[in-house]
């Protein structure tokens, strides 16, 4: 079966593609194994216009079921790989194969996780991976910060406006975040910096409650703890990305131009794997990518 265009990601980049792509009277395929992706994990989403409060999980079935009103196909598969031959693709699924003109890519990216013990235990029970999605459940507690970076001393210095106690834990002698945010985060009084320190467990029943360290801390490793944010970075899921030669910075993320172009022809990107909206990794960015990418297959293919 031919498809005007195949979507592959199921977040909130590749559902906007989706309805966009349909009222475009395209016949569109829309591909994924994890509904939502990343957005479906956030506890509370407090910033999507419209909804007040809503759990990340309850956003995207709604992304979901906007997209199954339309004359789009949901298909339930991992792609294993993607060819180019002339001007149609060929997507290899985990039974079948599907040929497409064109293709958006809105596969997202993955956190970097610590890896340690309670971490996926206390997912959304104290453990977040976003502050701006998440730290206004945080007022007036104390909560942890893992991370040295731009990423985690922006979070430091939000979540210091918000949270009674905020520590601020990485691994290195000094921080790799650009001096002026390292300025800005010193100067906060409820902010503790250890440096030199990483967390090795997370402690709690239902929630969150203490943080064990590699090192004492004030002759003591364990830290009582509300919340935990990591911020040690994501990582582009970037498997299907090598075959097609599509072009990444050094970071691998898709480099992609003002229309979701990448190099190749045919091909689009949308979301957090590609290099736009100024890195800002929010369900409204992706969502305007998708969208944006969707106009430019529909262009690609009434060119073509």
């Amino acid at each position: 079966m031919q498809y005007d265009v195949i979507i592959i990601g199921t977040g909130p980049a590749g559902y906007t593609a989706a309805i966009y792509c349909s009222r475009y009277n395209l016949k569109t395929a829309i591909i994924g194994k994890e509904p939502g992706g990343m957005a479906a994990t956030a506890h509370k989403v407090e910033n999507w216009p419209g909804e007040i409060s809503i759990s990340g999980s309850d956003l995207m079935e709604k992304f979901k079921s906007h997209v199954k009103n339309f004359n789009v196909e949901i298909i339930d598969s991992q792609v294993k790989k993607i060819t180019k031959n002339n001007n149609t693709f060929t997507i290899y699924l985990n039974n079948n194969e599907i040929i497409a003109k064109s293709i958006i890519l809105a596969v997202g990216t993955k956190h970097r996780n610590l890896n340690i013990e309670g971490e996926k235990e206390f997912l959304g029970k104290g453990v977040s991976y976003c502050s701006t999605c998440d730290g206004a459940f945080f007022k007036n507690k104390k909560v942890a910060i893992i991370g040295g970076g731009n990423s985690a001393f922006m979070a430091a210095n939000q979540l210091s406006d918000i949270a009674k106690t905020v520590y601020l834990i990485y691994i290195d002698e000094k921080p790799l975040a650009m001096p002026s945010w390292v300025q800005r985060v010193t100067a906060k009084k409820n902010v503790t910096i250890i440096p030199k320190n990483t967390v090795v467990k997370i402690i709690g029943n239902k929630f969150v409650e203490k943080i064990q360290l590699k090192e004492n801390f004030n002759n003591n490793d364990l830290l009582e703890i509300d919340g935990v944010f990591v911020e040690i970075g994501s990582i582009p899921n970037d498997h299907l990305i090598a075959n097609l030669g599509i072009k990444t910075n050094d970071k691998k993320y898709m480099i992609v131009d003002n229309t979701q172009k990448t190099n190749i022809d045919g091909v689009f990107a949308a979301g957090d794997i590609t290099t736009n909206s100024n890195g800002f990794a929010q369900i409204i960015t992706a969502s305007a990518e998708g969208a944006i990418s969707a106009l430019s297959a529909y262009k690609y293919i009434k060119n073509n």
